[in-house]
């Protein structure tokens, strides 16, 4: 058997430690925006199911109250939200 570089056996372990810690830190900071989506997406949800008046601001600048329609999707919206990223 051919004898193995020593330098080059250390530079690909840590070539691997490098793309494990990378993914491990991608994986963290998708866990963390999916939290606070989940957050997000349940106070989005109380308040719509709270009853109160909702009025959002559209492109033109001028304020829309949501009527029941538009409150059912925005609760719809919501429940999406919470399936997909409060697990």
């Amino acid at each position: 058997k051919a004898a193995v570089d020593p330098e080059l056996e250390e530079r690909r372990r840590r070539a691997e430690q490098d793309q494990s810690a990378r993914a491990k830190a991608d994986e963290q900071k998708a866990a963390a925006v999916r939290k606070d989506n989940c957050q997000r997406a349940r106070e989005q949800l109380a308040t719509v199911e709270s009853g109160q008046r909702i009025a959002r601001v559209k492109a033109d600048g001028e304020r829309e109250i949501l009527d029941d329609d538009a409150r059912a999707k925005e609760a719809r919206r919501a429940r999406e939200v919470i399936a997909s990223d409060c697990r």
